[in-house]
């Protein structure tokens, strides 16, 4: 029974959403599948077709936005259901680069919409899927095309992203627009392939070309443009004509584990030498790991899996190297495990402690049992993969594959999931900065980890521990310039990403066009830590001293419930300079160093104590340089409906004065809480200071 609801996008314009077979048919299925997640699936998918209807008729480009590996294919099966429904003849989705991401894509919507290929519905809910690669658009093809969408049959194709895949599909609908049929175009990870490289030379570069003329051909139609990592698309030059007019953004399910999860404490991280030369011992602790953490996901359910990525090279024959010594390491182990088991227990002993296991798990599980499971059944369920071009051998019957050890380079970085990820050895690094969209894709390790989180382990080098650090707080402000832009407070035209802790670009140059300038607002937070306990005393006693004989008052900042939760006192540098010049290391160093050389007396300063009480501390990760993970925290859940607090870094009550925060920190090292050095530490925001990148 087809339901109608009737929208507004303003007092004056009224609008229908029908919710016919193909939506409710989708629905149920991830209802089945997803269980509490299908709401927030079907509250996205909802989101999105708003924003749809609300689109002119001059740019009909929409930048849809989740997070990296958070699922938003099942809400690109939702959406495209709900369009069928509402009138929508033809849908293409670009479904990946290379043929085994295209698959993966066309054979999740065959699967998704079976119950409307080969059926008895009346023809405008009957289903055709098409796909580069069993259907090579061919004339005899292109007939059945035309005539099915002139019974009203809806049809789906799903292409790969090749400039010349593209072309042979453009002359398979050629003359569509005579059919007066509605289309819309699925241009998944738009933010890869796509774009125009050549716009410096006022040229258009293949795809690009092909892609803009695609949307000719189907009369301009809608174009959703979906990625985790948006800012290629966002700074795309002015004159594209994929340049789109709005963002929605695609809010991950419940059970999402993202950056804040594993880069804010830093408890899953292992540090590691970053000298190829010598990085046998960590990556043989590594794998260490991941036989144990295989052991222990076999030991509650025979049939459970896992995986460990490692990502060291671009360079096949380093693949292939590492692929041989973990095999001779195999073979060691297993010789070990024949005819000496207390030296087979002991190696895998050295590693079995709270560095790479979480106490629970030390309790629940004997190492000398986790052994004999490793060498009982885990090698002989093992298999070793070349993820990348010379590797297809390899990856043969992946599906039926127990316990796999993924080795590549840039085929490990986007779109390829790994559901059962326990163990990541990742030390590749662009010798100059990189992309900020690239490097947050190679962060494999987010997504739905909820049976697995406690085991994940990601070994990897000081200077990408560090990146990903700063890159969280650029993630967790672009999304909240992103909620702005979908609530209308600010238009893509507005977007920045501010660059001022990573030596990074936003994406690729030669596809996008920014200007970088040094104002915009800006945070400088405390990054070292005090560890000695007379001078944690002495300037807890002043902070103290400064909060008590001065007027802090109820605040609520950076919040949607109006709730106070901070204290806030308001004075001018000239009456506050005393008190921080007598605090001991930390305003006269990196990054907190200089801050008020031109500042004057009569500026204004707001002190914000970020918290209400004396129990309210909060826990942070130091590495072994004594430096805190990241002082600031972002929302308190990604749903934005569901959210209450935005974050640490828009507790701001007056963008025009100086704000410092001032933290109430324990800190953790390797995991374990130092309440002996229990300490306040500060956040400062100048006005306007930093590396800021907009579009030009």
């Amino acid at each position: 029974m087809q339901k109608m609801k009737v929208y507004q996008i303003d007092k004056k314009t009224n609008y229908t959403k029908k919710y016919g077979a193909f939506y409710e048919s989708v629905f149920d299925k991830h209802t089945t599948k997803y269980s509490d997640s299908s709401e927030i699936i079907a509250k996205n998918v909802d989101k999105i077709y708003d924003q749809v209807v609300s689109l002119t008729e001059e740019n009909k480009n929409l930048l849809l936005v989740g997070k990296v590996q958070s699922g938003k294919t099942s809400n690109l099966e939702l959406l495209t259901a709900l369009l069928f429904d509402n009138d929508y003849d033809l849908g293409i989705v670009y479904g990946g680069y290379d043929n085994t991401l295209l698959l993966q894509t066309a054979n999740r919507f065959k699967d998704t919409f079976s119950e409307f290929i080969n059926n008895n519905y009346s023809d405008e809910n009957k289903l055709i899927i098409f796909n580069s690669i069993d259907n090579k658009f061919k004339e005899e093809q292109a007939r059945l095309f035309h005539n099915k969408l002139k019974e009203g049959v809806k049809i789906l194709i799903v292409t790969i992203k090749n400039h010349q895949t593209i072309k042979n599909l453009n002359n398979f609908i050629q003359d569509f627009e005579k059919l007066n049929k509605k289309a819309f175009i699925i241009d998944d990870e738009g933010d890869q392939a796509t774009l125009n490289t050549e716009f410096r030379n006022n040229n258009q570069s293949s795809t690009y070309k092909n892609i803009v003329e695609m949307k000719k051909t189907l009369n301009n139609p809608l174009y959703l443009s979906t990625t985790a990592t948006p800012y290629a698309v966002v700074f795309q030059p002015e004159i594209s004509k994929l340049l789109p007019e709005k963002a929605t953004l695609i809010e991950p399910g419940n059970k999402y584990y993202g950056p804040d999860e594993f880069h804010l404490t830093n408890e899953n991280i292992i540090l590691v030498s970053d000298d190829y030369d010598k990085y046998t011992i960590d990556i043989h602790k590594a794998f260490l790991h991941f036989l144990i953490s295989s052991a222990i996901r076999y030991s509650k359910n025979k049939n459970n899996k896992s995986d460990m990525i490692i990502h060291m090279s671009s360079s096949i024959n380093v693949h292939e190297d590492i692929k041989e010594r973990i095999e001779e390491e195999i073979k060691i182990l297993e010789d070990y495990y024949k005819g000496d088991k207390r030296t087979f227990v002991n190696i895998f002993s050295e590693i079995y402690n709270e560095k790479y296991f979480s106490k629970n798990i030390l309790q629940e599980h004997s190492i000398k049992k986790l052994s004999d499971l490793i060498g009982k059944e885990i090698f002989e369920k093992l298999y070793i993969i070349l993820q990348n071009s010379q590797g297809k051998d390899t990856q043969e019957l992946m599906e039926y594959k127990q316990f796999k050890i993924f080795i590549g380079g840039e085929l490990l970085q986007r779109g390829v999931t790994f559901p059962n990820l326990v163990t990541t050895y990742f030390t590749r690094r662009p010798k100059t900065g990189g992309n900020v969209d690239t490097t947050l894709q190679r962060a494999r390790w987010l997504g739905y980890r909820g049976g697995i989180k406690d085991l994940m382990r990601i070994f990897t080098v000081r200077e990408l521990a560090e990146d990903f650090s700063a890159l969280n707080e650029i993630e967790n402000d672009l999304w909240a310039q992103l909620y702005d832009c979908e609530k209308g407070l600010l238009t893509l035209n507005d977007i920045y990403v501010d660059l001022t802790e990573v030596d990074m670009n936003p994406s690729r140059t030669n596809v996008i066009d920014v200007i970088y300038d040094r104002f915009g607002k800006k945070w400088r937070k405390q990054r070292s830590g005090s560890f000695d306990k007379r001078i944690i005393q002495k300037n807890n006693d002043l902070t103290r001293d400064y909060i008590s004989e001065n007027h802090f008052i109820d605040i609520s900042l950076a919040r949607r419930d109006e709730e106070k939760n901070f204290k806030i006192y308001s004075t001018t540098y000239g009456d506050a300079k005393e008190f921080l010049n007598k605090i001991d290391t930390i305003f006269n160093l990196d990054p907190l160093s200089n801050l008020f050389i031109k500042v004057k007396d009569s500026d204004q300063i707001d002190f914000i104590t970020m918290f209400n009480d004396d129990s309210k501390y909060r826990k942070r990760s130091f590495n072994d340089k004594l430096e805190i993970t990241n002082l600031h925290q972002g929302l308190d859940t990604i749903d934005i409906e569901k959210s209450r607090y935005l974050g640490d870094a828009s507790a701001i009550n007056d963008y025009n004065n100086i704000t410092i925060q001032i933290f109430d920190i324990v800190p953790m090292i390797n995991r374990e809480e130092k309440t002996e050095y229990r300490q306040y530490m500060f956040a400062v925001y100048m006005p306007k200071e930093g590396r800021i990148a907009r579009r030009r």
